[in-house]
């Protein structure tokens, strides 16, 4: 049996797609990132940039926001 990607093989994978433009792929590979790893900041981000250029603003939002919180050691940052 194949072993399963890690996160960042799995981040990477994503990466490549955004630089091919299948950003419904990246979309779906960032938040595995996110799900092998809730504390991946780099994972949050990027899924938050990926579904604010597919459209997908509230979900981006909530990305955004938990990168943020990441970003600020688990605290809320000010001015949030």
């Amino acid at each position: 049996m194949a072993e399963m990607p890690t996160r960042d093989e799995i981040f990477d994978d994503a990466n490549g797609d955004i630089a091919v433009g299948d950003l419904e792929s990246a979309v779906e590979k960032y938040r595995r990132c996110v799900d092998v790893d809730p504390n991946f900041f780099d994972g949050w981000h990027a899924l938050g940039m990926a579904l604010m250029k597919v459209g997908r603003f509230k979900e981006a939002e909530a990305a955004g926001a938990k990168a943020k919180v990441l970003s600020w050691g688990g605290k809320i940052a000010p001015n949030s």
